[in-house]
């Protein structure tokens, strides 16, 4: 059983009746949130108060202690509703990796994350930890909420780690730089304040933006239009006799990303150029390759008048690919109606 699914049903069991409450909730309140947000925290708060309810269980005596596994509701139910595990090939993952979080990149492109949560897989990839050390992160969930008092997007991050759901946030306000510089302050201010206990060891700050800025390049790239994958299908409620009803598949559904750059990537370092020598000197053009995230700024308008300078994001672009052969041909099945 993969990994993602794993986590699902041990919380289906701990908190019995969460699933089916928060659906009940989103139908209730459709239209009090944007469409690509399943469920903000404070209704799967309220959702999860209800299952507890329902089940004749206690609730906490504070707040607050409701607020974690109301989080993780958040993330598992929206990443239920399609049960997407995103397998990236080896050689786009880690070109991937490499491409730093810097620029004018807005937060606001997840919007255009391909499912309510996703669940990538991240291998060889390691989060620090506080009292020292790292765990290696198998995957991590992703999904956005968010908070009508300020009307912003936030992504909410999951990682699978083996001692823990590990969840953190990145708010999508401005850039992503700004987003993650944000963040750190945040905790570094409820540190202060004694509200977040313990404090930040040497280096860990740096550490933990790594992690996270690592995991929103994969992340970007399954927003990027011209992304090398198949994108999935939106999933649709369906009309009941108790009113619209969302199924959620049996199974998770593996979606491989980025065979075909892969494979380029993969050849453009089997067919390196040979160093220059005294009998070749001749200058070669540059190898196929992934040009990373960037932004790209211009101007708008006729020369007579006022013009408007747009900027546009440009997702990883792939250079020189014409001069590869042999790439897997992609055969995607139509039907006939």
């Amino acid at each position: 059983m993969l990994r993602p699914r794993q986590i699902l049903e041990t919380f289906g069991h701990v908190h019995p009746g969460s699933w089916r409450a928060l659906e009940d909730l989103r139908q209730r309140r459709a239209g009090a949130w944007p469409t690509y947000v399943y469920a903000p925290l404070d209704v799967a708060g309220v959702a999860l108060a209800t299952a507890h309810r329902a089940a004749g269980r206690a609730l906490p005596s504070h707040a607050w202690e409701i607020v974690a596994p109301a989080l993780e509701l958040a993330g598992l139910a929206a990443w239920r509703a399609t049960q997407q595990v995103f397998r990236f090939d080896p050689d786009l993952y880690t070109a991937l990796l490499e491409t730093p979080i810097a620029g004018l990149i807005p937060g606001e492109h997840f919007r255009r994350l391909p499912a309510w949560g996703v669940y990538v897989e991240t291998p060889g990839l390691c989060a620090p930890l506080i009292g020292g050390g790292d765990a290696p992160v198998h995957g991590a969930f992703a999904w956005l909420d968010w908070r009508a008092d300020r009307c912003q997007d936030i992504l909410t991050l999951g990682l699978d780690t083996d001692v823990q759901l590990a969840i953190g946030h990145v708010p999508l306000v401005g850039t992503l730089e700004e987003g993650l510089a944000q963040v750190e302050a945040e905790w570094r201010e409820g540190i202060a304040a004694g509200v977040a206990g313990g404090g930040i060891p040497d280096g860990f700050a740096a550490a933990a933006q790594s992690v996270y800025g690592r995991l929103l390049s994969l992340l970007l790239y399954l927003c990027a239009e011209d992304a090398d994958y198949e994108r999935p299908p939106w999933p649709v409620t369906k009309r009941t006799k108790k009113g619209l009803r969302l199924f959620p598949p049996d199974n998770p559904s593996v979606w491989r990303v980025g065979e075909r750059i892969g494979a380029v990537l993969r050849h453009a370092a089997e067919a390196r150029e040979p160093r220059e020598s005294a009998l070749d000197s001749q200058r070669t053009s540059p190898r196929p390759h992934v040009r990373a995230a960037h932004w790209h700024s211009f101007w708008r308008g006729a020369l007579d008048v006022e013009r408007e300078r747009v900027v546009r994001w440009l997702p990883p672009i792939l250079v020189g690919a014409d001069r590869v052969h042999g790439l897997p041909v992609t055969v995607r099945p139509v039907r006939d109606h």
